[in-house]
C-alpha cells in the first residue's frame, strides 16, 4: 500500500508531540541549553584569545593550533586554516561541539520508534488503521524532528551567546548551514535505529545493542590500524557505524564534503530501505 501524505503527517506529528511531552524529552532539552549556553561561553572566550594569538609575537603559537587541529582532525592544513579564516572560530567550534554530541543525543532521543509499539502488540492495532510504510516513516520522521528540533536549539542558543558575549553577530547563512548539515547526519544512526527496532521489537534492547555496537566497531577498528596494521581495514570497519566520517562536512574542502555527503546520503537510503523491508514482512 502505497504511502499517504495526510497519514504520515498525521503519525509524524503525534509521535514529536509525544516525545515533547515526555518527562525525557523535556530534561534531556533543557539540559542540552544549559551545556549550550555554556559551551557557547567558552567559545566566546577563546575567541578573544584566538585573535589576539593570531597577530604579533604569538603568530607562531597560532600556527601550532592550526597544526594540532589538523592533526586531530586527519585535514589538511590549509583546509583547516581557510575555514577559520572564511568563517567565525566560534561558530566552527560550535559546529564541531554539535557534531559531536549528535550521535549521543540521537540515541538518547530516537532509540524508541517502532520497538515499543511492536513489544507492547500496539503496532498491530496501528497496523489496522495506517499502512506498514506510513507508519514505519512517519516514526522515524518524527523522530528525526525531534532530534533535528533539539540540535537547533542548541546551535541558536549557542550563536546568542556568542554573539551577547564576543560582540559580533553570527553569520545567519553559516549557522544555517551548521543546523542543516548536523540534522541530516543525525539521518543514518536514526535508521540504524529503526532498522535494530525492527529486529528486535524491545526500545531497551535496540539502546544496548546500538552502544554496544558502536564500541564493537571502534575497538575492531583500532585493533586493525594498531595491531594488524591495515589502515584500510580500520577505515572500513569505522564506517560501519553511520556517524564516523562526517567530519569534513565541518570543513569547507569540496572534495572531502561530497565524499561524506554521499555517504550520509547512501547510508541513510539504504539502511532505512532495510528497516522498511523488514518492518512490512515481520509479524506485529
Amino acid at each position: 500500500m502505497a504511502s499517504k501524505p495526510l497519514q504520515l503527517w498525521h503519525v509524524c506529528r503525534f509521535d514529536l508531540a509525544r516525545r515533547l511531552r515526555s518527562v525525557s524529552g523535556i530534561v534531556s532539552l533543557a539540559v542540552l541549553v544549559i551545556v549550550s549556553s555554556l559551551v557557547g561561553r567558552q567559545l566566546a572566550a577563546a575567541a578573544a584569545a584566538l585573535e589576539k594569538a593570531s597577530e604579533g609575537q604569538n603568530a607562531e603559537a597560532f600556527g601550532m593550533l592550526l597544526e594540532m587541529v589538523a592533526a586531530m582532525t586527519d585535514f589538511p592544513l590549509e583546509t583547516v586554516r581557510e575555514t577559520l579564516e572564511l568563517h567565525s572560530p566560534p561558530l566552527v567550534g560550535a559546529f564541531a561541539f554539535l557534531m559531536l554530541v549528535m550521535p549521543v543525543l540521537s540515541l538518547t532521543m530516537g532509540y524508541d520508534q517502532c520497538a515499543s509499539d511492536i513489544e507492547t502488540r500496539h503496532a498491530r492495532y496501528l497496523a489496522f488503521r495506517i499502512d506498514r510504510v506510513t507508519l514505519y516513516l512517519g516514526k522515524l520522521l518524527g523522530a528525526w524532528a525531534i532530534v533535528s528540533l533539539a540540535l537547533s536549539t542548541a546551535a541558536i542558543s549557542m550563536a546568542v551567546y556568542i554573539w551577547v558575549r564576543a560582540g559580533s553577530a553570527p553569520e545567519p547563512l553559516y549557522l544555517v548551514r551548521i543546523i542543516v548539515t548536523v540534522s541530516v547526519c543525525a539521518l543514518p544512526l536514526l535508521t540504524f535505529l529503526g532498522l535494530l527496532g525492527t529486529l528486535r521489537g524491545r526500545a531497551r534492547r535496540v539502546a544496548l545493542l546500538a552502544i554496544l555496537s558502536w564500541l564493537a566497531v571502534g575497538l575492531a577498528s583500532g585493533a586493525a590500524r594498531h595491531w594488524l596494521e591495515l589502515e584500510v581495514l580500520g577505515d572500513a570497519v569505522e564506517f560501519l557505524w553511520p556517524t564516523n566520517g562526517q567530519w569534513a562536512l565541518v570543513f569547507d574542502g569540496w572534495q572531502g564534503w561530497l565524499i561524506s555527503a554521499a555517504r550520509v546520503v547512501g547510508y541513510a537510503v539504504v539502511v532505512g530501505a532495510l528497516g522498511l523491508l523488514h518492518f512490512r514482512r515481520r509479524d506485529l
